[in-house]
Formats: structure tokens, C-alpha cells, sequence
């Protein structure tokens, strides 16, 4: 498509392709690490300042296709038991442009010497803008292009989750947009998101470790489901592949990613989504970027993880 009837159709497409998911929070590839964009009790997972950051550029080829950028920071205070931090998320999807902010606390509470479970909230802002000079219509008057909370819409916006972690398991749970009901009429807020995550650490010597895993984000009737397996060497290394789908059984992606610890203080992933669904015979490329950033507070603790777990 090119040219400006071209980009104008390209642009309709897109936009209607994505009203469903441009309501929605931003589908991470490689969330497992950066769960605490979806889950606040993530918030101080371990003894060093977290710093990470996520670049997704999807679909690319198409005029105003979706792009999110994502930082979050995070830190735990042994004093208080406490977990503190901060996201920043930043969405482009077509025409509407999406900026959430918010500051995250979670309490980690010790079960036993290796299992801990957290309890975390996340508070902020969510604002959306909808670009309405850039639709091109036959109809000008149209209602659905009228409304006033098209152009620009700010809410008040909260997260609550849970996080359940031993020396080898992982599972967590959480809802975001606590306060907005799947029933809102809202043009720009599709309501609140639930989230489920598990994974589990195999040792299977060689300086090798193996990590199955589950995932699950629903919102309204909508429910997206992820399988995934990372393997890790020497704790420096890791490479898999994840298997995305709905509630129906349709396929949706196929994810492959790999990273490296570069040095202590930062690692670096990259993941490649291939579409299997409806989508794929467009064949456009979806990539992300993952940087994470660990700086060590207390030298004299060797660098040990309160709960030690790689990549926590």
C-alpha cells in the first residue's frame, strides 16, 4: 500500500484490527522479566536495585503499527520487609497513544528459610489520547467519531497482586485496573485484567537449568494462554521458546528468545515473535527487546538473593 490512499486504508485496517488489543494492557513476550509490570508483588523480588526496560516494535511493515516501551525500577528494604518501585509504560497503537504510570509497594512475608510470599499494590495514572484529525471517513458526522472522551481520557489507576516463591517454584496472581469494571461503556478502558503465572527450575547438572512455565492474562471474554521452556547455562546463558494461544485453542504466536548475562550488572534478551494465527500471512516481524540492569546495595553479602533465584 502505498501513497496517501494507500496509508489512509492501511491505517483503517490496522486501527480496526487492534480495537480489541489496543484496549488491553501491552502482551510481553519476555514478561517473565518484567513481571512487575503485571504484578506489583514482584515489587523488591531480591537484595539489588532492578532496572529493566522493554522495547516492542510489532508488525513491522505496517504504517502505525503497535510499539510499547516499559521501564520499570525496583528495590527491597530488608529493614521493613518491604519491596519498593515504579513502571513506566508507553503504548502507540494506530491512531491512540497510551502513557501508565505508577508507583508499586509490595510486603514479602517469610513462610519458612526458602519460601516467601508477597503482597503488592500498584497505584497511578492511565492516560490515553486517540488522534481523531488522523481519521479519514466518509462521514464526519459519525457518532462514533464525535465523542467527546475520544480525543483524551485520564484515570486514576490500581493493581493488586500476590506472589507465592520458593528456591524452584514461582506462581503468582493478580488483577490490574483494579478499579475499572469489564462493564464500563468507557471508549479508551476495557476494564480490569487478570493475570496467572507459574514456573518451575530443574537442575539437570552440566551447569544446566531447565524452566517450564505458564501464563495467562484475561480480560472481559478474552483469555490469552502462554506456554513456555527456558534453558539457562552457567547461569549466564539462556535461550527458548514460548506458545502462545486463546481459550479456543487457536494459535495466536510461537516465541523464540535468547540472552546473555553480559556482565553482572546486566543482561540483555531478545525475542522474535512468529505469528500462527489469523495474522500470519501478513507476515510481519514482531521483536523485543529486553535490558535488565542489577546493581549490588551491600558488597558484604556476597551478592546473595534473599530468595536465590536466577534473574530475580
Amino acid at each position: 500500500m502505498r501513497g496517501p490512499a494507500g496509508l489512509g486504508i492501511g491505517l483503517w485496517l490496522l486501527f480496526f484490527a487492534l480495537r480489541s488489543e489496543a484496549q488491553s494492557d501491552v502482551q510481553l513476550s519476555q514478561h517473565m522479566f518484567n513481571r512487575q509490570v503485571y504484578n506489583p508483588a514482584v515489587t523488591g523480588a531480591s537484595q539489588y536495585v532492578n532496572i529493566t526496560a522493554n522495547i516492542r516494535d510489532q508488525w513491522i511493515g505496517w504504517e502505525g503499527a503497535p510499539k510499547a516501551r516499559i521501564l520499570s525500577v525496583h528495590n527491597f528494604f530488608e529493614s521493613i520487609r518491604s519491596g519498593a518501585g515504579a513502571t513506566i509504560v508507553h503504548n502507540e497503537l494506530g491512531l491512540e497513544e497510551q502513557l501508565n504510570v505508577k508507583l508499586l509497594y509490595a510486603y514479602h512475608v517469610r513462610l519458612s528459610e526458602n519460601s516467601y510470599l508477597s503482597m503488592g499494590l500498584g497505584g497511578g495514572v492511565l492516560f490515553r489520547y486517540f488522534d481523531r484529525g488522523g481519521v479519514l471517513t466518509e462521514n464526519p458526522d459519525d457518532p462514533d467519531f464525535i465523542l467527546a472522551d475520544l480525543d483524551r481520557k485520564t484515570l486514576a489507576d490500581f493493581d493488586f497482586g500476590l506472589e507465592f516463591n520458593t528456591l524452584r517454584f514461582t506462581a503468582g496472581a493478580s488483577v490490574t485496573h483494579l478499579t475499572h469494571s469489564a462493564q464500563e461503556k468507557e471508549t479508551f478502558f476495557s476494564g480490569r485484567h487478570f493475570y496467572g503465572f507459574a514456573r518451575y527450575q530443574i537442575q539437570t547438572g552440566y551447569n544446566w537449568q531447565v524452566e517450564p512455565a505458564f501464563y495467562m492474562q484475561r480480560v472481559k471474554n478474552l483469555t490469552h494462554l502462554e506456554l513456555s521452556c527456558l534453558a539457562y547455562y552457567r547461569d549466564r546463558y539462556w535461550f527458548g521458546i514460548a506458545y502462545r494461544f486463546n481459550a479456543g485453542r487457536e494459535s495466536e504466536s510461537v516465541v523464540p528468545m535468547a540472552g546473555v548475562e553480559v556482565a553482572d550488572f546486566l543482561r540483555i534478551g531478545y525475542s522474535y515473535d512468529i505469528h500462527v494465527g489469523g495474522l500470519r500471512k501478513y507476515g510481519h516481524s514482531t521483536h523485543e527487546l529486553f535490558v535488565g540492569l542489577r546493581i549490588a546495595k551491600d558488597p558484604a553479602r556476597g551478592g546473595q538473593y534473599r530468595t536465590p533465584r536466577f534473574f530475580e
